[in-house]
């Protein structure tokens, strides 16, 4: 009797933790405590934040100067910032300029103008929360695992630390998920034989203007160009129907035809200003800082002089190894989603207990979706192409930053923040492998979340960056030196591993 009064028990509070995750006001409670984590960071870290806040500040000021989008030449004491004059990630930049002449109206205290704009970037990217939500809904997720995969994000130290700070990275996530929403949504009018003009230049303006928010976008847009080419090609006897429908679309909602297709034409032209004048003139849609200016001028960019040093410095015998720069690739990629630094690149490691929850979680969950990837994946179109634009995007990126570790002799520019942008989808596959897992077992179930959140507590969100750093890394204010000297003086005992105050 009391070992079936234990399993009611179980049962009963296993239930009530999955109807809790599953309700809306738990991803209320989830947004609310990213949004004060993330404003805790924006209103006492030190400027610069260390994933190039000074970068992105300085050109949103240039930006400011100027009311064309891009630069039509290389501005005076700008070398700086790189070759700007044929960058193509300027439309965070820009955007964030038009508010930015405002804020230097009201007020000229610059601290004040940062702390603004850092409060701006996290509404941004908190907005990617709501779209994500949408977006693995969609996929078929639970509401449960849902909000445990968004909870779980939330908690990853680096998230809040990158939602603080000025950073284009923020634009891009929303951007991103609004994007695959699209075309999910341009899919179902496509299989339905009902895809509007509007739908469809929509879709392609956004994935145009996604690419100058961040060059890194261009792999996502080649992923998805195949798949909507795909799905017209499996549609082609139906092609004049498509057609005619369209043109119908077109005369019923003339306005919002002329409207889309007007956004249509601009985001053309300025992908193309960039990107295509940039393949013709320099044969690279990325050209390099020393292709477009002098060696002198691109020393003065930071970034690209320490490549420069690194690939004079290279011994001749260096030959690279894709084996061993896989291992100091995964371990960045680890170490880098949940470590501090300082605005002077300081560093301190991942907290233990955070860290081994975060090692064992990623590694069961990528076992349990090869193990379940079939029936995860049946029937369900979506999932494949999801998991096509994830393996192409990530791909890319490796293929990218190993070729900068082939050409300098180094591992630079490893950082867990390049896959921020998809973090929901890969927790999401996990979650769904944990979950053929467990399918039977919903007490265990609830009690793996339990135990995963409370292990993430052990320096998820903000505490990493609290508990890990001392005054030098704050605001040099006294209250906000005194406020986070308290902070880390209480949460020093509970945290294991934790800086001493």
């Amino acid at each position: 009797m009391k070992l079936q009064g234990l399993r009611h028990r179980s049962r009963s509070w296993a239930a009530s933790a999955v109807r809790f995750l599953g309700n809306e006001r738990c991803f209320y409670v989830i947004i609310i405590c990213f949004v004060l984590q993330a404003a805790w960071l924006a209103a006492t870290a030190r400027y610069p934040m260390a994933f190039d806040e000074n970068f992105h500040f300085g050109l949103i000021q240039l930006h400011a100067d100027q009311w064309l989008p891009f630069f039509t030449h290389q501005p005076a004491n700008a070398d700086s910032f790189g070759a700007i004059v044929r960058d193509p990630s300027y439309l965070y930049h820009f955007l964030m300029s038009v508010p930015y002449r405002l804020i230097r109206l009201i007020t000229p205290n610059t601290t004040a103008q940062i702390v603004i704009l850092r409060i701006m970037n996290i509404a941004l990217f908190t907005s990617g929360f709501v779209l994500f939500r949408r977006l693995l809904l969609r996929l078929g997720g639970s509401r449960p695992l849902v909000h445990t995969c968004l909870l779980l994000v939330s908690l990853l130290p680096i998230v809040p630390f990158l939602a603080a700070q000025i950073n284009y990275d923020n634009l891009l996530f929303p951007v991103t998920a609004g994007t695959l929403l699209m075309v999910f949504t341009w899919s179902d009018a496509l299989r339905a034989g009902k895809p509007t003009f509007a739908q469809s230049a929509l879709l392609v303006s956004l994935l145009l203007l996604a690419c100058l928010i961040k060059y890194a976008f261009l792999p996502i847009l080649a992923a998805v160009a195949i798949i909507m080419a795909w799905q017209l090609w499996g549609q082609r006897r139906h092609w004049a129907t498509l057609w005619s429908g369209a043109l119908a679309g077109l005369r019923r909602s003339p306005a919002v035809a002329v409207a889309t297709g007007l956004l249509l034409v601009i985001s053309v032209g300025l992908f193309s200003e960039r990107y295509v004048v940039n393949t013709v003139q320099y044969h690279t849609p990325i050209p390099d800082c020393a292709q477009v200016l002098s060696v002198a001028d691109c020393s003065q960019y930071g970034p690209w002089q320490r490549d420069y040093l690194y690939v004079q410095q290279k011994p001749s015998e260096f030959k690279p190894s894709l084996y061993d720069y896989l291992g100091d690739w995964l371990h960045g990629m680890w170490e880098r989603s949940l470590f501090a630094i300082s605005d002077t690149y300081v560093t301190m490691p991942p907290l233990p207990i955070i860290g081994w929850t975060a090692s064992i979680v990623a590694i069961l969950g990528g076992v349990l979706f090869l193990r379940y990837g079939r029936r995860i994946l049946a029937d369900h179109p979506y999932r494949q192409y999801m998991l096509a634009i994830l393996a192409v995007y990530t791909l890319t990126l490796f293929v990218y930053i190993y070729r900068a570790y082939a050409k300098t002799g180094v591992a630079v520019a490893v950082n867990g923040r390049y896959l921020v942008p998809f973090l929901p989808i890969i927790f999401l596959y996990a979650g769904l492998g944990f979950s053929k897992l467990l399918r039977r077992r919903p007490t265990l179930k609830a009690a793996a979340a339990l135990i995963v959140f409370l292990f993430f507590l052990q320096g998820g969100g903000a505490l990493t960056f609290t508990v890990q750093s001392d005054p030098s890394w704050n605001w040099q204010s006294t209250p906000v030196v005194n406020a986070n000297s308290a902070a880390r003086k209480v949460l020093h005992p509970l945290i294991a591993g934790s800086r001493q105050p």
